[in-house]
């Protein structure tokens, strides 16, 4: 186990913005999976699954966490909403430092999400509320369970949620 803070939640929590803050805020560098994962690829994450398919993708995404979660400096990860899925990367989150769920509901995650200019999500977009949030159902039970700490976001700016984990470590 190393002294790393991971982020886990559904698109739209906040994960990248908040791990931003909270890197910067603990003086130590922040690891987004995602980015990691194309930079070594050379190609964006949905190129990938086209190319290669989801099992491919899932595989070399639980070979980046466990590089990351085995490192022997402090960092904040930054993870893809869908690592949760996969019962492997559930294990490593348990066993790998101090996992923070950032949670809101999901009329909340769905209206960040549709609205984000910068981080645009076409696949997100086509689906109705209802779609969306039974996705995020899916997924909240994984959140939780690999989580040493779940903050609520809603109704908050960012610089709150990071005084707010910063409160707890």
């Amino acid at each position: 186990m190393n002294n790393s803070i991971v982020l886990v939640g559904f698109m739209g929590s906040g994960k990248t913005t908040i791990g931003t803050l909270l890197a910067e805020k603990l003086s130590v560098s922040l690891v987004d999976l995602d980015e990691l994962f194309e930079q070594k690829y050379a190609m964006t994450i949905a190129q990938y699954f086209e190319k290669q398919g989801e099992a491919s993708f899932r595989q070399a995404e639980t070979q980046l966490l466990q590089e990351q979660l085995t490192a022997s400096k402090a960092q904040v990860i930054s993870t893809g909403g869908g690592i949760v899925l996969n019962q492997r990367n559930r294990a490593l989150l348990k066993n790998g430092g101090m996992v923070i769920f950032l949670e809101a509901s999901s009329a909340e995650l769905y209206q960040r999400v549709i609205h984000d200019q910068k981080n645009v999500r076409p696949l997100a977009r086509q689906k109705t509320i209802a779609e969306f949030s039974e996705l995020y159902q899916t997924r909240q039970a994984f959140y939780e369970e690999v989580a040493t700490l779940q903050i609520e976001t809603t109704d908050k700016l960012p610089q709150e949620i990071v005084s707010e984990i910063l409160a707890h470590c």
